[in-house]
């Protein structure tokens, strides 16, 4: 973790988000502050569909690894129901984890990564998105799914708009 989130970080993110042109925008700003809090190799966001098992990543920090658009299914799996279906934070610790949880795994080590956390983005008991941050092995703890729960309660409004 970079340094801990602070009120201070949270009225920034605000003014962000309500000054944003666009969804765009508001990603950007997202990806920045967890940048800065909880620090990434890779950030994105995916918008899950209605029904729960289909996803489109909707914002990518590295398009060219991970474009925007194009729609996942994630039926039947571990991650799909456990994020998609009941909402939880999903953490691959380490490069065997994030293996057994995602199938382009030789991506994912390509680019550095060796941890990932998988935030649900959710209102009202429904599943919205996710926001996924990569990192370094065991670079995720407490503090930082707690600050990353804290920024992606930002994400709800503009998810909830596209649902």
């Amino acid at each position: 973790m970079t340094d801990r989130l602070t009120i201070a970080d949270l009225a920034e993110l605000y003014e962000k988000a309500a000054g944003a042109a666009d969804a765009r925008a508001l990603y950007r700003a997202v990806d920045e502050m967890v940048q800065r809090r909880i620090g990434h190799r890779l950030f994105t966001i995916m918008r899950i569909y209605e029904g729960g098992q289909e996803v489109e990543r909707v914002y990518s920090s590295n398009e060219k690894a991970y474009s925007v658009g194009g729609r996942k299914v994630k039926q039947g799996t571990h991650w799909g129901d456990k994020v998609l279906g009941r909402g939880e934070v999903h953490i691959a610790r380490d490069k065997d984890e994030v293996k057994r949880a995602f199938a382009d795994y030789e991506l994912i080590w390509s680019l550095g990564v060796e941890s990932i956390m998988n935030m649900p983005v959710s209102f009202r008991g429904r599943q919205l998105g996710t926001m996924n941050v990569s990192g370094t092995a065991h670079q995720f703890g407490e503090a930082d799914v707690r600050a990353a729960r804290a920024i992606a309660a930002y994400l709800v409004p503009v998810l909830l708009a596209d649902y």
